[in-house]
């Protein structure tokens, strides 16, 4: 079983540790090849920090960095992500893909507008699919 299956085993406060730690670490080894990694990894480095954004479970696709409120997948998509873009800028989005929050020059100030755009009620990931806790919430 692997580290990250162990730790969802233990709760959601675990799965969203390890997976940070995890993220970080591909991240790190992508860096150095890839510029949309290296922007990526700062973005992952500064939301890590962010108490708001440590709390959600992290996850990349196609270099953009989301975060979502439950620990299976399909994620929710509750939170602003944000899009590395090619000429070294980011572009927020969110929380739907459709919606362009803004674009800035750097990842503090994407993260910024992130942690900006978080919902009211956002609170720490929790287990479970957006399925499972959206038929929860309807139930």
């Amino acid at each position: 079983m692997s580290e990250l299956a162990e730790a969802h085993e233990r709760g959601p406060a675990e799965a969203v540790t390890v997976q940070w730690r995890l993220l970080l670490e591909n991240l790190r080894q992508e860096a150095h090849q890839l510029n949309l990694a290296r922007q990526t990894l700062a973005l992952a480095e500064i939301a890590s920090a962010e108490p708001g954004l440590r709390q959600l479970y992290p996850f990349t696709s196609h270099w953009s960095l989301h975060f979502t409120t439950c620990t299976g997948f399909p994620y929710s998509w509750d939170v602003p992500f944000v899009d590395p873009l090619s000429d070294g800028r980011y572009r927020v989005c969110g929380p739907s893909r459709g919606t362009v929050i803004g674009e800035v020059d750097t990842a503090g100030h994407a993260i910024a507008l992130v942690t900006d755009g978080l919902p009211a009620d956002c609170g720490a990931a929790v287990a479970g699919t957006a399925d499972e806790l959206r038929n929860q919430q309807l139930g």
